[in-house]
């Protein structure tokens, strides 16, 4: 099975060589955090560093032969599911790109943080949320990444979600253009071999 132009065996191999000189220490094999997209051909890599990347930083190389795309940032907020998996390795992950204008980030920031979140997480299904900022490559780039970790599909669907989706507040949101140029994909995290 290929994926960007990869093979998974090719890219858990990657991981666990190139990766793991960066990886935090209660991440024993960076390939864990190995996913697979649910309706086309690409993978993510979820790999949490020691270290918050500068602007800067040093990029890593890249699979041979892949469309690897590496996006750098800066934990700004997590949330944890009370008795979820710590570790944040659940079999989906959802994971949600912005690029969000710098006269909307405090209020989109305290959007997702005081109403979107607590919201979703009234279904048991949601049992982690990271959400990150980016350190833009390029002009467009996606600026906010959140990566929500799910124990069941069910959770895509729940009513929770629903209601989280029709309220006033992410009304506003809706009128602008960055927020419904919103990057959403679905992976579901692939075995260890």
């Amino acid at each position: 099975m290929n994926h960007d132009g990869v093979s998974v065996e090719t890219a858990r191999s990657w991981c666990r060589t190139v990766l793991a000189s960066c990886m935090r220490a209660s991440e024993p094999d960076p390939a864990h955090g190995l996913y697979a997209a649910f309706n086309m051909s690409r993978l993510a890599l979820v790999a949490p560093c020691d270290a918050p990347p500068s602007p800067d930083a040093q990029r890593l190389p890249v699979p041979p032969g892949s469309a690897f795309r590496q996006e750098l940032g800066e934990l700004t907020y997590e949330k944890r599911q009370r008795g979820a998996n710590a570790a944040g390795h659940e079999r989906i992950l959802y994971a949600v790109r912005f690029n969000v204008p710098d006269t909307w980030t405090d209020e989109f920031d305290r959007w997702y943080e005081e109403e979107h979140i607590p919201m979703i997480y009234g279904c048991r299904h949601w049992a982690m949320t990271r959400r990150y900022r980016l350190h833009r490559a390029g002009e467009g780039d996606a600026s906010h990444l959140a990566l929500h970790y799910l124990s069941d599909a069910g959770g895509l669907d729940a009513p929770e979600l629903q209601a989280a989706r029709q309220t006033p507040w992410r009304k506003k949101f809706l009128e602008q253009d960055w927020f419904t140029a919103v990057d959403k994909i679905v992976y579901f995290r692939l075995g260890t071999a």
